[in-house]
């Protein structure tokens, strides 16, 4: 029967939530709803398992005319729900388990209820007992020679077989628990008069039958062969070792042993307390004939660790192989795979250093790498340039982070060159990584170190026809997309016709009306955001009228500029870049150091953290 628990809060939870609506006068007291029906008539009555059932009903009045709520619920013997049937005024007991049950239909008022109560037998039909009708040996008194393997088993008559469970016992131990399999093997391995009985049960009635044993002969004192040329390597699954050797036989090499075992540990195991001391495993395969080659796979093991591994014979009669080889094998572990590309060109890096946890490989023509056998103590990568740590050589370091591993793992990582700062004048930026760092606003201070860009090249632009002043704005604008994809040499910009399917809009702004910003000014704003939070859709905002500096002057410096921010980079700090801030860029083109930014960013994955990045 089910605990009260959960059902009784959910049940007051429901009576709460009616008594807002009572409408009890509270100067008078309160007088309980009256059931003034019921169905079924009966006090008590008997169900059947498992087809039986009945279905209850009660109506009440309330004199004070209060709303009137009704439950079905089955009681236990000190009156508490048990259970709940229904919040109506019916409900439908179906008989599932045999028992006495206490069901009460009741009537609540705001304060109160009335009930009735039925109470409900649950039975089964009348069961036979089984009835043992043929068995093997069909002799009840038999003789083996010790050490046969014998067959035992029952055939049944019943009303319900589906039900029967079968065990056998040999002088009353049980040698075999009651299961659904009325079979049993069993193997005599001294000389001896034995007892052996079947039973079969029904879980009500049950039967039996015995037989008389009598085991005679010489038992079998030969042992199995040592297995000397066991050896292995990491299997196909994780956390597993494939396993070979040659198959002994029963008596040292002749005939077919009877079993195998298999143990590990972490020391070799050369001795009889190591193999006590080691973990049994199972299942092993069953022996094949001596002197053929075998393997099997063990599994659940700690992956990419390193295992002691032995394996032992026995044969019918318990006599176990003796110890013998014990090789160290690396368990299969996780791997990780991928290229590592460089950044600037988006090239595969060949001769890049990846280590996890100890593992290491060299990236192959193609930036191709594979880090194997990694244990769960794995949780990140670390990708270099060169061998001495001392030294960054040409690219900036990189660590992945990626917790706990449970699979697999395909890593493309990207390798930031160490390019030079070309035209930086003011000394602003200590080198390349910091630069990078603060033009893309990753630098971890005062703000995050992920970046999100665009997730897809080229981004769509809608840059319509404009004149203004006699300055044709639209060539202005391809103008400067054409710059930035001259000197950086990828394809960054399309245009399109359809303003609505655009990545990018330009929009031109004939008002005097103060941004953001304080002042109309020429800016770019991210408009939508994908799910990830990359973007989705950026608006140029070009004013026409007030503006500092106008658009109709050094138009394509602006428009450069602009763009720049549309790529996805910052203010820069220094006077020879045209992405400088806060004041008119010095300089009327991308400068080379912009360039190798947004190469990078081109390569780069849309989200990637640069807290990863290191000079070593």
């Amino acid at each position: 029967m089910r605990k009260a628990g959960l059902i009784t809060l959910l049940l007051f939870s429901s009576v709460l939530g009616y008594s807002c609506i009572f409408t009890d006068d509270p100067l008078v007291p309160n007088q309980k709803p009256q059931i003034v029906s019921y169905r079924p008539e009966w006090m008590m009555a008997t169900l059947i398992i498992p087809s039986d059932s009945v279905t209850l009903r009660i109506e009440a009045v309330d004199g004070e005319n209060d709303p009137i709520r009704y439950s079905f619920v089955i009681t236990n013997s000190a009156g508490d729900i048990d259970s709940v049937l229904s919040d109506s005024d019916s409900a439908v007991f179906h008989a599932y388990v045999s028992g006495i049950y206490n069901v009460q239909g009741r009537a609540y008022d705001s304060h109160s209820f009335s009930k009735h109560d039925w109470f409900i037998r649950v039975r089964e039909r009348l069961n036979d007992p089984p009835d043992i009708i043929n068995w093997v040996p069909g002799s009840k008194v038999v003789q083996f020679v010790v050490g046969t393997l014998v067959d035992f088993s029952l055939k049944v008559e019943d009303d319900h077989p589906e039900n029967l469970v079968y065990g056998y016992k040999i002088g009353g131990w049980t040698i075999k628990p009651l299961s659904k399999n009325p079979c049993l093997s069993y193997r005599f391995l001294e000389n001896g008069c034995y007892n052996l009985e079947g039973v079969v049960w029904d879980g009500e009635y049950g039967d039996t039958i015995g037989w008389n044993i009598t085991v005679s002969g010489d038992p079998d004192t030969i042992a199995p062969d040592g297995i000397f040329d066991l050896t292995g390597r990491p299997g196909s699954e994780i956390g597993s070792v494939h396993l070979d050797w040659t198959t002994p036989g029963d008596d040292g090499s002749d005939g077919y042993a009877a079993g195998y075992l298999v143990r590990t540990s972490t020391v070799r195991i050369i001795s009889e307390s190591n193999w006590n001391d080691a973990n049994s495993h199972s299942p092993v395969p069953v022996p094949l004939a001596a002197g053929i080659r075998d393997s099997m796979m063990l599994g659940s093991l700690h992956p990419g660790e390193m295992v002691y591994v032995s394996l032992r014979a026995y044969d019918e009669f318990g006599n176990l192989s003796r110890l013998s080889s014990s090789p160290h094998l690396r368990i299969r572990g996780f791997d990780i795979y991928g290229k590592v590309i460089d950044a600037g060109s988006g090239e595969g890096l060949e001769g890049a250093v990846v280590l996890s946890n100890g593992v290491v490989d060299t990236s192959l023509a193609g930036g191709l790498y594979k880090l194997e056998n990694l244990t769960l103590q794995s949780m990140s990568l670390a990708f270099r340039s060169e061998f001495n740590s001392l030294f960054h050589g040409d690219y900036y370091d990189y660590s992945y982070y990626f917790g706990v591993l449970s699979e697999n793992l395909t890593v493309d990582l990207c390798m930031v060159p160490v390019f030079s700062l070309i035209d930086a004048r003011d000394g602003r930026y200590s080198d390349f990584l910091d630069f990078f760092k603060q033009m893309t606003k990753t630098t971890g201070i005062y703000e995050g170190t992920v970046y999100r860009g665009w997730n897809h090249w080229p981004i769509t632009v809608f840059n319509p026809p404009v004149v203004c002043d006699g300055v044709d704005l639209q060539a202005a604008a391809e103008e400067a997309m054409l710059e930035w994809e001259s000197v950086t040499g990828f394809d960054l910009f399309r245009t399109i016709e359809n303003v609505a399917e655009a990545d990018v809009e330009i929009f031109y702004d004939s008002t005097t009306v103060q941004d953001d910003f304080h002042t109309v000014a020429h800016h770019v704003a991210t408009a939508m955001f994908n799910e990830d939070q990359t973007p989705k859709r950026k608006i140029l905002f070009i004013s026409t009228l007030i503006s500092t500096p106008p658009i109709t002057g050094h138009t394509h410096v602006i428009y450069t500029h602009e763009f720049g921010h549309i790529i996805g980079l910052d203010h820069s700090l220094d006077e020879g870049h045209i992405m400088i801030g806060g004041i008119f860029p010095k300089v009327d083109h991308v400068s080379t150091d912009e360039s190798n930014l947004v190469r990078i960013i081109y390569n780069l994955p849309a989200i990637f953290d640069s807290e990863g990045i290191t000079r070593n």
